[in-house]
């Protein structure tokens, strides 16, 4: 057992990579209501939750999140802007788990 070859430490210098940093602008306001549509067609579509399901979930009533879904919707209030852009955070924050 004493004869065995012991592994030789060899110190390597390896050169750094520098490192580079991801930029990311912030999305415009078509293409965040854009990712939060697609991610609510999903829900609704692949995993059969409803919209009624969704909308509690979101906290924004059944009508405004059906509207918002159909793109019916001329302009959505500030507040449940504010509602999908969280909900769609934690959507993330749970699809990276």
């Amino acid at each position: 057992m004493e004869n065995l070859a012991k592994k030789k430490n060899i110190n390597v210098i390896q050169e750094e990579k520098p490192v580079e940093k991801k930029v990311s602008k912030p999305l415009s306001v078509d293409e965040s209501e854009y990712l939060i549509r697609e991610k609510i067609i999903f829900l609704h579509a692949k995993k059969n939750i409803t919209m009624r399901e969704l909308s509690e979930e979101i906290g924004i009533s059944q009508p405004n999140l059906s509207r918002f879904y159909n793109q019916k919707t001329k302009r959505l209030s500030g507040v449940a802007k504010e509602k999908l852009s969280r909900w769609y955070k934690r959507q993330v924050i749970i699809d990276k788990k």
